[in-house]
């Protein structure tokens, strides 16, 4: 998620809320936050299959939208690092 711009953002508020700049096509800059939506996804799958039970995206997806809305609160920053996702 972010913006594109002509100039970098750098400053204390971008770093201290994990933006980056990244050199975007014609010079532009990409001015973003990395979503790590997906991969949380993959490891848990990943972890599943370890111990397992294999999934398919389908399956997650029908078990996700079957699953009691606001069960739980997940803070993606807090799980950065790979592995014992579930």
């Amino acid at each position: 998620m972010g913006l594109e711009l002509d100039v970098p953002i750098i400053n204390e508020k971008s770093l201290a809320a994990n933006f980056t700049n990244e050199v975007g096509v014609g010079g532009k800059v990409r001015f973003l936050k990395n979503i790590a939506g997906l991969w949380l996804l993959q490891e848990c799958r990943r972890q599943w299959a370890m111990e397992g039970s294999e999934y398919t995206y389908e399956q997650l997806a029908n078990m996700a939208t079957e699953a009691r809305p606001f069960s739980a609160a997940i803070n993606p920053d807090a799980l950065l690092g790979p592995g014992a996702m579930p």
